[in-house]
């Protein structure tokens, strides 16, 4: 997950599966709209086939309204598959 999130954001990842987009910035999550505190790599904490959308934002510029003021200038928006 961690390598189509880079990829995608057009960034890069660590060892340990953390994912840095554009300048570096570390983004933060949110996961169905909400913030999401990630401890662990994403790769320990979802499987790709959890979710059925992603939103990359790689700057400050191009976050939406409710998910600015979040601790970094870029974001990843995680959508899961409902039942």
């Amino acid at each position: 997950m961690s390598v189509v999130l880079a990829t995608l954001g057009r960034g890069r990842t660590d060892q340990a599966g953390n994912v840095y987009l554009r300048m570096g910035c570390r983004p933060q999550y949110f996961l169905n709209g909400s913030p999401f505190r990630l401890d662990d790599g994403i790769d320990r904490t979802f499987a790709t086939a959890d979710f059925e959308a992603v939103e990359i934002y790689r700057s400050a510029g191009e976050l939406p309204g409710e998910f600015s003021g979040t601790r970094g200038a870029c974001a990843i928006v995680l959508w899961t598959r409902r039942s």
